[in-house]
């Protein structure tokens, strides 16, 4: 069966694009890499839940948030703390 451009472009619209620097940073762990991924899949600055992103990847929230911070300490994620509210993340 065929499969038409609109229809691909339709079931790939959440997709995140990944610098090739950070893929092949060997200082940054696989997960933080899943994590920037699963992150960049919402957009550059995005503010999923921790909760929504764990669950996705298949991890706990303090994996999640150890992830962040290895992110934070490279220098390719910055993170806004709000209170009561989901955290926004600007990929860097």
């Amino acid at each position: 069966m065929e499969t038409c451009r609109s229809e691909l472009i339709q079931r790939s619209e959440q997709y995140g694009i990944v610098p090739k620097d950070l893929m092949m940073d060997r200082r940054i762990s696989v997960t933080a890499k899943a994590v920037y991924a699963a992150l960049a899949s919402f957009g550059q600055t995005c503010y999923p839940s921790a909760e929504t992103i764990s669950k996705g990847l298949g991890i706990n929230r303090h994996t999640f948030f150890k992830a962040v911070k290895e992110l934070e300490d490279a220098g390719k994620l910055e993170r806004e703390r709000k209170p009561f509210s989901a955290n926004i993340y600007h990929l860097l």
